[in-house]
Formats: C-alpha cells, structure tokens, sequence
C-alpha cells in the first residue's frame, strides 16, 4: 500500500460557474478545460452541464492544492491542461491525452503513482477531493 503525498478538496457553488460561462463564454471554457472535457460538456444539457462544468473546476482546484504540497515552487500547469474524464464504471479519472503529457511527466517526476479523484453534487454544490499517492518508500 502507498502512503498519501497529497489531499485536496474544493467546493463550488455551481451557479458561479453557471454566471462565469453566460458572461465569458468560449474564453472561459478555453482558459479552464481541457478540449475533451469542453466536448463533454457540450453534450449535456441544461444542469447537467452546469454539474459537469462545476465537477472539473472542483476537481482541478482540488489538484493543484494537493500539488502544492509536493511541490513549493511555482509549477508551470495550467487548468486545460489538465483533464478528468469517467472510466467505463463512471468514476472520474485523471485522463491521459496527448495534451496532459505533461501532467503525468510532472507526476512521475514527484513521485506520484496515483491520483485518486472523488465528486459529489448536491443542488447548488460540487465539492471534489484529490487524493496523491506514491508507492515508493519513505
């Protein structure tokens, strides 16, 4: 077993996203997802859509606090780069794409062997939790 080298955590109030995207648009939608991940959206409707825009943002902050622990200087990763698609059982994974190549270069570079990733929707709400593990010993 592995021992945890980094936990995140992050909620958002799924209306905020939902104002962000009528008032920014494509820009939005460019700056903070990853082009499979805007596909993704685009095929959803209505809250649906809103859930799964507000599911990656979580996911994505709750990253990059999880990453901050194994890393204190400035890393140079942005939000698109990073993308979390669903497994065939429907859980949500940190997907490797070409474009996330440097996502997982970075991982293995500190050590990381699994990301774990976890969501949750309530009405208003998307809270996510980002859990790094590594199998190497201490």
């Amino acid at each position: 077993m592995g021992r945890i080298v980094g936990m995140g955590v992050d909620i958002v109030q799924n209306a905020r996203i939902e104002s962000i995207l009528k008032n920014r648009g494509e820009r939005f939608l460019r700056r903070a997802f990853h082009p499979e991940e805007i596909r993704v959206f685009r095929s959803k409707t209505g809250d649906k859509a809103t859930q799964f825009l507000a599911s990656r943002w979580a996911v994505k902050e709750s990253f990059f606090k999880a990453l901050h622990r194994n890393s204190p200087t400035k890393l140079d990763v942005h939000f698109p780069s990073i993308c979390i698609l669903n497994d065939n059982t429907g859980a949500p994974v940190l997907s490797s794409t070409q474009e996330s190549n440097s996502i997982t270069k970075l991982l293995q570079s500190l050590k990381i062997d699994d990301v774990h990733i976890a969501i949750s929707h309530e009405r208003d709400y998307t809270i996510a939790n980002v859990l790094m593990q590594s199998h190497e010993k201490e």
